[in-house]
């Protein structure tokens, strides 16, 4: 697997680096090939670890294992696991002590790993919830930023028709706004459930 992925490497190199074009046609056509299987075995790897998050047994029996997994897809960045990570949004592991903090989210923290992707469907919900728009606007912090994130916030909750929706989303925006990103593995923030710091 190593050299698979040292050979995908070395082939993207010189496929783009200084000595693009210098390389024999066979070698580009091998590095090619290699990138190919590479794509196909990630896309692979990923429905399997979707399908394995997807089994509502895995987070009540083995919590340990359901973070490791959903870790794997932050890692991945998979675009295709955000559904699946937005439903299980507030498995926390490990419980803390101390107070919750992003990293006891895993699902969280990977949608923070896939970044934009995962804003359109991540706002929606946060502007049915208000579990959801506390961790929804720390998520949103650490993709886009404090500032960026207000932003995408005050615009969402513009297009917003229902009130109290729009109302959430301008409360998250103002949250955003006061957050960065270094705090957000501290526990200082309002807890879910308790709603936005006045």
């Amino acid at each position: 697997m190593m050299n698979r992925r040292w050979a995908i490497v070395v082939g993207v190199t010189l496929l783009t680096g200084p000595l693009a074009g210098t390389c024999p046609a066979a070698t580009a056509e091998e590095a090619i090939a290699e990138a190919e299987t590479a794509v196909r075995a990630r896309a692979e790897a990923i429905a399997a670890v979707v399908a394995l998050v997807d089994n509502e047994e895995l987070f009540a029996v083995n919590p340990e294992q359901a973070a490791h997994a959903v870790e794997l897809l932050g890692r991945l960045r998979a675009e295709e696991a955000v559904p699946i990570l937005l439903e299980h949004v507030y498995f926390e592991w490990p419980r803390s002590m101390r107070g919750p903090a992003l990293r006891d989210f895993p699902c969280a923290v990977a949608l923070a790993r896939i970044g934009g992707a995962a804003a359109p469907a991540l706002v929606k919900l946060m502007a049915g919830d208000e579990d959801a728009a506390w961790l929804g606007t720390q998520v949103l912090v650490g993709i886009d930023g404090a500032a960026a994130a207000a932003a995408r916030l005050r615009a969402a909750a513009a297009e917003e028709v229902h009130e109290e929706r729009r109302k959430r989303l301008l409360r998250a925006a103002e949250f955003a706004a006061g957050l960065h990103p270094q705090e957000l593995d501290s526990p200082g923030h309002a807890a879910p459930g308790t709603g936005f710091p006045d």
